[in-house]
């Protein structure tokens, strides 16, 4: 299997062909930061968050490789119906990587493990300035030979 980063870039070829209800175009990052002038249109990012790797037996490696998908924009936070069709695009992205395979050639081809969570993050300063967060995690893992 690929580096968390060789991951990362693929997450992002995926989401960019595959027509999802909103229009982005996705991008790759280790920092998903913007300006809330840079937010007035949707922004979809994967970053490489974690590589995890355990002994799970004799000879035999865990790898987990974390990918998280940051979904942002800058939203009238009085306006339910725009917030309401990001967190839906948060939830169509959480289906697609559910009921997509890799294919031969594509970093994620050996994963035998994929958890994929969401999470809408909520603060004060982000409610004041209007601004839209969600965040996707996918856990892809799978097993090595130790060399």
């Amino acid at each position: 299997m690929a580096s968390a980063t060789d991951l990362a870039i693929a997450v992002t070829g995926e989401l960019n062909g595959h027509g999802f209800a909103l229009d982005f175009t996705a991008l790759y990052a280790f920092r998903p930061v913007y300006s809330l002038e840079e937010l007035a249109t949707l922004k979809v990012t994967s970053v490489p968050r974690v590589r995890l790797k355990e002994q799970f037996a004799r000879g035999v490696h865990k790898i987990t490789n974390v990918i998280d998908v940051a979904i942002q924009k800058q939203v009238d936070a009085t306006d339910l119906a725009d917030q309401g069709s990001l967190s839906d695009l948060a939830d169509e992205v959480v289906d697609f990587f559910m009921e997509h395979t890799f294919t031969a050639g594509d970093p994620a081809e050996n994963v035998c493990s994929l958890k994929v969570s969401r999470e809408t993050i909520c603060n004060p300063e982000m409610d004041a300035a209007g601004y839209f967060m969600a965040i996707i995690s996918m856990e892809f893992m799978h097993y090595e030979n130790a060399s």
